[in-house]
């Protein structure tokens, strides 16, 4: 049986501290660090590597993820919430950040946005984010999609509503929409939403982006 993955809570006269075990753990470890002072992460204590596995030691951090049922919150307000610290994060200086890629409309994202990840006290307070080995420089979509399948996975569908309202989505930017039959997903965005959007991209480069008109994309997927 491997061990690695799992995570212990260690309690003691100093406090409680969590205990990483998994193959890498150096990304996790070199991104908490420089979060310090930015956004509300776990305290580092140590990196180690022992019976081939990296060890990563964590202080806790108060409060309770966004997805446990003591907060006794409808779904609708936890999805307001999520996005609403979403949007925090999003808006974080990254000037300096070496982690990730600097490109055009990229922000600091947390790279595995979901409940479990998020945490509050106090009626809702932010207190902190874990499990931050993904997080960097990205497209802003990724934490949204990851957001959006977390409510589902957690609550069921119809909650993307509250949560990109939440983020103060106004529109989307669909990339390497190379094909009409891989843009279906057009005409759910816009009807089960009820978010535009507003540019498609014919490539993988910025001059590739063009304006989304809706009548000519329904005419080429009949034509």
């Amino acid at each position: 049986m491997s061990w690695a993955g799992t995570v212990w809570r260690l309690e003691g006269t100093f406090g409680a501290v969590y205990v990483k075990r998994a193959h890498h753990l150096a990304d996790e470890h070199d991104r908490t660090v420089w979060l310090a002072g930015r956004l509300p992460v776990p305290e580092v204590l140590g990196l180690f590597n022992g019976f081939g596995d990296d060890w990563l030691l964590t202080r806790a951090m108060p409060g309770i993820p966004l997805s446990d049922r003591s907060l006794g919150w409808e779904p609708a307000r936890v999805a307001r919430r999520l996005g609403e610290i979403l949007r925090e994060v999003h808006a974080i200086d990254a000037a300096g950040c070496p982690f990730g890629e600097r490109r055009p409309g990229y922000v600091l994202i947390h790279g595995d946005y979901c409940l479990p990840n998020v945490l509050v006290q106090d009626g809702g307070a932010f207190s902190g984010l874990i499990d931050v080995g993904g997080a960097g420089l990205g497209d802003p979509q990724d934490d949204l999609a990851a957001g959006v399948w977390t409510l589902q996975y957690n609550f069921g569908p119809g909650h993307a509503r509250e949560f990109l309202d939440a983020v103060e989505v106004t529109g989307v930017v669909l990339t390497k929409l190379d094909g009409s039959a891989k843009g279906g997903i057009v005409l759910a965005i816009e009807s089960e939403l009820g978010i535009p959007v507003k540019l498609v991209g014919l490539g993988e480069a910025i001059g590739d982006l063009v304006s989304f008109d809706p009548d000519e994309f329904v005419d080429a997927l009949f034509a």
